[in-house]
């Protein structure tokens, strides 16, 4: 599995509804509503790091770096998710995201 392939399992899940997935969420320092997941990049990384080995073996800068080379955006689009900016900090590491669902018109 690839980095993409592996972040985009999670955000599928969370897109899809997954229970464990939203328990696991649910225990760590996030913000989740029955649209949204809200993070920072290093909790996001944290996470992530917990979920599978692909992961903890990047240190965090990796995984920032990863991130913003892997097309995720465009991934999401076809499940009916996006990334979003929540609180803008002008600084990527402490910046909040959000995963959303799109509502389908």
């Amino acid at each position: 599995m690839n980095f993409t392939d592996g972040i985009m399992q999670t955000f599928k899940g969370f897109l899809k509804g997954d229970t464990q997935l939203l328990a696991d969420i649910q225990n760590h320092p996030f913000t989740l509503s029955a649209t949204s997941w809200h993070f920072t990049l290093p909790t996001l990384h944290a996470f992530m790091g917990a979920q599978a080995p692909l992961f903890s073996e990047l240190n965090y800068k990796q995984f920032r770096q990863q991130l913003f080379h892997s097309p995720i955006n465009e991934n999401l689009k076809i499940v009916n998710g996006k990334i979003i900016i929540i609180d803008n900090q002008h600084h990527v590491d402490v910046t909040t995201y959000a995963l959303s669902r799109i509502e389908k018109v």
